[in-house]
């Protein structure tokens, strides 16, 4: 028996819905899921702008709002950190 691929536009504008079990197969397995440019899901993070509750800007990873505080907890804290002023 033959296999065929049907290839096909679905338009979901407007469209609301609750999905339980949606693959992707164009995702990487276990890491995050963005949106580029295209509004279209990927799982290679931005390198600049909005990133959930935080900015990257190159290397640099700061809160969105400049004004919240960031607990780095009790232990040692190791690398490199750039401090700024308040």
């Amino acid at each position: 028996m033959a296999t065929e691929k049907i290839l096909r536009n679905l338009d979901v504008t407007g469209f609301t819905g609750t999905f339980g079990e949606l693959i992707d197969k164009g995702l990487t397995p276990s890491l995050g899921v963005y949106t580029n440019a295209s509004k279209q899901l990927t799982s290679v993070a931005p390198a600049t702008g909005k990133l959930g509750f935080w900015n990257r800007t190159g290397i640099i990873l700061s809160p969105r709002t400049v004004s919240d505080n960031l607990d780095m907890g009790s232990g040692t804290i190791t690398g490199v950190i750039n401090g700024g002023s308040a």
